[in-house]
């Protein structure tokens, strides 16, 4: 999978760069850590944390539905009318990368 172009894997929603770049920083840490070292583990979706972190994530589940069948990890880049940003495929909330208010730059409530 790409994330902001850089090649990684991405398991039970824990990614990592092949080349060795620091994805958590790459993505402002996201978990609130300045670095990672967590392994992966199995998660349910009753005890499931989203890393998704942002001043106001935005319900997209209408949207994310279209393109589920075509993505393999919990945590996807996309571009949502024309702004960069980053979705949990579980919880269905996405956030845009520069951290603004995407449903209403999307013009919806969500």
């Amino acid at each position: 999978v790409l994330l902001n172009n850089i090649p990684s894997v991405c398991t039970n929603g824990v990614c990592s760069a092949k080349d060795g770049t620091d994805l958590c920083a790459m993505f402002g840490n996201p978990c609130g850590a300045t670095t990672t070292t967590a392994a992966p583990t199995t998660t349910t979706a009753a005890s499931y944390q989203s890393p998704l972190s942002c001043y106001k994530p935005c319900y997209l589940k209408s949207a994310l539905d279209g393109i589920r069948s075509q993505v393999t990890t919990n945590i996807i880049n996309v571009t949502a009318g024309g702004i960069p940003a980053t979705c949990d495929m579980v919880t269905n909330y996405c956030c845009a990368v520069d951290n603004s208010d995407l449903c209403y730059r999307l013009g919806i409530s969500g």
